[in-house]
């Protein structure tokens, strides 16, 4: 006796191929592909892809449709492993019995052989159609099987597919060699199936995908470029974006070089110790001439050193201690080396204190007249004196370890030429070949002797000789040059290039290694008191009693500028980069550009010749009329009145966060000192 599954298996098989369409489908099983099913059968079989099969099972034609559902029916259930499914209704509740249950199992196709109608088992309960809920996976390829454990119940079937499987890494690699607009098209269809949720994190993975890192992507030329707009606070902050902007940044060091030149600073000598502690610095440096890397921690410097001196707020410490000197003496030289404060007097006395107590350290005592010429060298100092002789002096012991005789006046000036190095014909030389003391007099002589060494023997040369046969007898002396005829009041000089400014009014250009005169320059009309010399332009200049300043080409041996605006002696002369700072007796100081010889700044004091200046590349600290005063030079402002109310500021100097000056008041000298400290 066929089953009941047969039977309903040949039906469906006729309904197929029966032209004729019923009147009446109330209820029909179908198939979704689209979901995972679930196979249910003893034996493995092989399937393959099938239409949907629609099972008439209500026709009238059919026995079963006019009679109760058998008892062995209903009763027949099958477990399908609690795989969910979804009911649709497709025909009212009055039309079809409440208890129908009908489970159809896969049977073999008779038109195709290896293949089974229905392709899974289905059991269809009352008027309701069933549909698996999970997505069907893909069925595999003719040539592979999907195996199912016959202990578990379950028929393992494989059911090949005309696509072969694609597994992701071979599906990307397919869309990745699709035109481009071939790919937008498909991205969008793939868009217009997603889910709200797929499409927020869509959104999200596409604006991180969009985004560019500019600065990451630009070459370092540009970079710089980008980084020269940048204030110092937009570059750090810029630094916490992300650690790649901060790693990009910190390699970029021309950041600092730019804002160093844009804030007017310039290197000094203590820059050049930092980068070269072995290596003599040039008189001016520049600065191109410190290494790129190092501009970090040289902008730091000069940048808390310039807030240190010239935030308005800024009170300094003082402190004060009386000079060692004869009542009605004045200080005629003043240098802060380290802790140590120098000083000389018109009372022939030079003393040595400790800056931050005031005690006196040292005392130097020899000279038989007013100290009117000083130079430091380390721990050895040398001064000229109005008793005509030259002194070499330890200042660790205060001892005078050499005295030079040769002058017939007044020594006034004095300078210490070192070597430099220089390629001639090939060859590395140095000029001069060891360091030399150059000496000026009221004599009109310039003198030249060797700088004795720690480790020479003393030489005291002797008294009431002829001045000629003690410079023979003199091994520190090497020789003098002669040809002012006026006294020589100031020397300034760099490697084998000396230049010399006499009451003659002429300024002479010597050659020290030969005493030849190289340069002989006459323009001006009263007496010279201060010149200065620039290596690196071969440049010299000038300033006289005329009220005017004079810069000299030594290389074509004429006056290029004359410089024209003081109204009284230039005393002081400083070169700071292109910029020239004179200070004069008319209560001024000026700026000018060397290359235009254009004033660009007038500080004016008011009243009182100016007695003393020190400035660098961003103030001028002067003093005049009993007052010491704080100059901003990038705008040519007073910051602040340093000190007031003294008879006479003859001398001041400075450095990072000490300026210490020498005064005068109730006749009497005192040694101030104000101390700039960081808060």
């Amino acid at each position: 006796m066929p089953s009941y599954e047969s039977e309903v298996y040949k039906r469906s098989l006729s309904d197929m191929q029966s032209p004729s369409t019923p009147t009446k489908r109330p209820c029909v099983p179908t198939i979704d592909t689209s979901h995972p099913a679930e196979f249910l059968a003893k034996d493995r079989s092989t399937s393959s892809s099938y239409p949907t099969c629609p099972i008439d099972v209500y026709n009238k034609n059919y026995p079963l449709s006019c009679m109760q559902t058998p008892e062995h029916l209903r009763n027949f259930q099958v477990q399908l492993d609690s795989i969910p499914y979804k009911f649709c209704t497709d025909s009212s509740v009055s039309e079809i019995e409440d208890d129908l249950a009908i489970t159809l199992k896969p049977v073999s196709n008779v038109k195709e052989s290896g293949s089974h109608h229905p392709s899974q088992a289905l059991r269809i309960v009352g008027n309701c159609q069933l549909f698996p809920t999970k997505q069907i996976q893909a069925p595999p390829s003719p040539e592979q099987e999907e195996f199912v454990s016959s202990e578990e119940g379950r028929l393992d079937v494989s059911v090949p597919s005309p696509i072969a499987p694609m597994e992701l890494v071979d599906m990307m690699s397919c869309y990745s060699r699709l035109p481009s607009s071939l790919q937008a098209f498909m991205f969008l269809k793939f868009m217009k199936n997603c889910d709200r949720q797929t499409l927020r994190l869509l959104n999200e993975q596409c604006n991180l995908s969009l985004k560019r890192d500019l600065i990451a992507s630009l070459p370092d030329t540009l970079v710089d470029k980008v980084l020269q707009c940048l204030d110092i606070r937009s570059f750090l902050n810029a630094l916490l974006v992300c650690k790649n902007w901060e790693s990009i940044f910190r390699s970029h060091v021309s950041f600092w070089y730019y804002q160093f030149v844009k804030n007017h600073f310039l290197v000094d000598k203590k820059d050049w110790q930092l980068v070269f502690p072995n290596k003599q610095p040039p008189p001016f440096l520049r600065n191109e001439d410190i290494p790129m890397d190092m501009y970090p921690c040289i902008f730091k410097r000069h940048y808390l050193h310039r807030q240190r001196w010239l935030r308005p707020k800024q009170k300094p410490l003082r402190l004060s201690f009386p000079r060692h000197v004869h009542a009605g003496h004045f200080v005629t030289f003043l240098q802060l080396q380290g802790d140590r404060v120098i000083t000389s007097s018109d009372d022939a006395s030079m003393n040595i204190y400790d800056v931050n107590t005031g005690n006196l350290v040292v005392q130097l005592l020899g000279h038989r007249g007013g100290v009117w010429a000083v130079q430091v060298f380390g721990d050895t100092l040398i001064s000229g004196s109005v008793d005509k002789t030259i002194r070499v002096w330890d200042m660790r012991t205060g001892k005078c370890t050499h005295l030079f005789r040769g002058h017939t006046s007044t020594v006034r000036c004095l300078q210490i030429l070192l070597p430099v190095k220089t390629i001639k014909k090939g060859r590395v030389t140095y000029e001069p070949e060891f360091p030399c003391i150059v000496s000026g007099s009221r004599d009109s002589t310039v003198r030249i002797w060797k700088l004795p060494q720690p480790n020479d023997p003393p030489y005291i040369a002797p008294e009431d000789v002829n001045p000629s046969v003690a410079e023979q007898s003199n091994p520190y002396h090497i020789r003098t040059l002669s040809g002012h005829t006026g006294s020589v009041h100031s020397i300034a000089g760099y490697g084998d290039i000396l230049v010399s400014g006499s009451y003659d009014f002429t300024v002479r250009v010597w050659r020290a290694s030969t005493g030849e005169c190289l340069n002989h320059f006459r323009g001006h009309k009263a007496y010279i008191y201060s010149v200065l010399y620039d290596p690196t332009r071969n440049l010299c200049f000038s300033g006289s009693l005329d009220k005017t300043i004079r810069i000299w080409d030594i290389k074509n041996n004429v006056c290029l500028h004359t410089l024209e605006g003081h109204t009284d002696l230039v005393v002081f002369l400083n070169l700071q980069a292109d910029k020239l700072i004179s200070g004069a007796l008319d209560s001024t100081i000026r700026e000018w550009d060397i290359n235009s010889a254009k004033c660009e700044k007038v500080l004016s004091a008011n009243s009182g010749p100016i007695s003393c200046m020190q400035n660098d590349e961003c103030k001028v600290v002067s003093g005049n009329n009993g007052s010491l005063k704080l100059w901003d030079l990038r705008t040519g402002k007073l910051v602040r009145t340093l000190l007031s109310d003294m008879t006479i500021i003859s001398q001041v100097c400075y450095d990072e966060t000490r300026c210490v000056a020498a005064v005068q008041r109730d006749n009497q000298s005192f040694i101030e000192v104000l101390v700039y400290r960081d808060n």
